[in-house]
């Protein structure tokens, strides 16, 4: 393993981990909204498995930095709905 894949794997698992001690957080507040955060807990295990392969082949044809792109929208979506 190369130093540039194992930073690209350190940064996407300190993605992953983000993301789902926020979806947690948000799935943890008692209300209405509860359910739909719990089920983002859920996906987010799914994601966990499928976003780093996207992450990955956008890095193989553009680059790291482009490939960022992808918890980003991660973390924009989250947040629309921890904002909303």
């Amino acid at each position: 393993m190369s130093e540039t894949q194992l930073e690209r794997s350190v940064l996407e698992a300190k993605e992953r981990e983000e993301l789902f001690a926020i979806a947690d957080a948000l799935g943890a507040k008692p209300g209405a909204r509860a359910k739909k955060a719990s089920s983002f807990i859920v996906m987010a295990i799914m994601g966990g498995a499928l976003l780093p392969k996207l992450m990955g082949s956008l890095a193989d044809k553009f680059d790291v930095s482009r490939s960022f792109i992808v918890p980003a929208c991660c973390f924009a979506i989250v947040a629309a709905y921890g904002f909303g």
